[in-house]
């Protein structure tokens, strides 16, 4: 499975979402990410397995964020009802604009929630290690191991409870959970040190690398040049100065790590190539990402921008912001049959 059409899908429903606070297109952003995922989703098998419901948590993350804004954020016009006394930050009058404030914002979180759970969920852990930079390929084997760790649990903690349940053990309150953490630690423990050993069977250790003294010169120098040309971007300088001085910053930094990068030896035992779904795919994500930044003015898209202060009016809807939301569903074709 080629990974580089899955980034650039993430990417653009990315961009989507920062791009707009309009209720209406985050819905329709929301909507397509939940048809992904229940495309991939495979809630009886153990490969495609997600550690919460994207539509759980997003159904939380929206009430909660509205009901945050709307009880500590005391703005807007049309007045609901009004919490009395001096209690801090919640006492005062609840708006409904507070309220649909914070509803745009948990659907914002979701939507980027969801993006990265399908992520995780479509990708295999080697295709997440493959996108990584050789300079941090350590690290990513570290992450992976540590982002397959809660669905494994996950699994764990199901056979425990389908095991202590066949030995007539019922979960009726907080102290019946106790027979669970032992098994449960235990397991964990003995899956890391198999782990361990098997990374150190494999020399995982001996691959690490570290910068010599001329690469460790060029970050301090990059470093010092990108703040060199902050200061710049902030005086009043040539317009030209600033932008030079962090360029060059970020292509000193950039080149020791390509550098040491090059001392890690990594093996591909399996080289992803290039289908037409994947083109296809990659060429979506790329009209929405022009479409967002870079369309001309007569095809810009409208209402991306909504406020629903300082009096809530109905949000403008754009239909070709429709069209855009279909093309986020690319990943349907991305699928291949086993």
């Amino acid at each position: 499975m080629n990974s580089w059409p899955w980034l650039a899908w993430l990417a653009a429903v990315l961009l989507a979402v920062s791009a707009t606070r309009n209720p209406l297109y985050l819905f329709l952003i929301l909507l397509a990410l939940m048809i992904v995922f229940s495309f991939y989703s495979d809630p009886a098998g153990e490969e495609n397995l997600a550690v919460v419901s994207p539509l759980k948590f997003s159904i939380l993350i929206i009430t909660l964020a509205t009901l945050f804004n709307g009880l500590t954020s005391h703005f807007g016009a049309t007045v609901l009802f009004n919490i009395p006394g001096k209690i801090p930050l919640i006492s005062g009058p609840v708006t409904l604009e507070a309220l649909i404030f914070g509803f745009i914002n948990g659907l914002a979180l979701s939507a980027m929630l969801t993006a990265f759970t399908i992520i995780n969920v479509a990708l295999p852990v080697s295709a997440l290690i493959r996108l990584a930079p050789r300079t941090f390929y350590p690290l990513a084997v570290v992450v992976s191991i540590a982002v397959t760790f809660l669905p494994s649990t996950r699994r764990n903690i199901d056979q425990i409870i389908e095991a202590q349940k066949i030995r007539g053990h019922h979960l009726a309150g907080l102290r019946d959970w106790l027979p669970l953490i032992m098994p449960l630690l235990i397991g964990g423990l003995e899956r890391s040190l198999q782990l361990a050993e098997t990374m150190t069977a494999r020399g995982f250790t001996s691959q690490a690398g570290s910068l010599n003294q001329s690469q460790r010169f060029q970050v301090v120098a990059g470093l010092l040049l990108i703040f060199c040309g902050w200061l710049l971007v902030l005086s009043p300088a040539p317009v030209w100065a600033g932008p030079a001085f962090l360029a060059a910053g970020l292509l000193l930094i950039g080149t020791a790590f390509w550098l040491l990068g090059r001392q890690m030896p990594r093996a591909s035992f399996r080289k992803e190539t290039w289908s037409g779904r994947d083109v296809l795919a990659a060429s979506a994500c790329l009209g929405v990402v022009i479409m967002i930044l870079a369309a001309p003015p007569a095809l810009r898209l409208s209402g991306l921008a909504y406020q629903p202060y300082p009096q809530v009016g109905l949000p403008p809807f754009d239909a070709r912001f429709g069209f855009l939301a279909l093309l986020l569903l690319t990943p349907l074709i991305l699928k291949r049959e086993a």
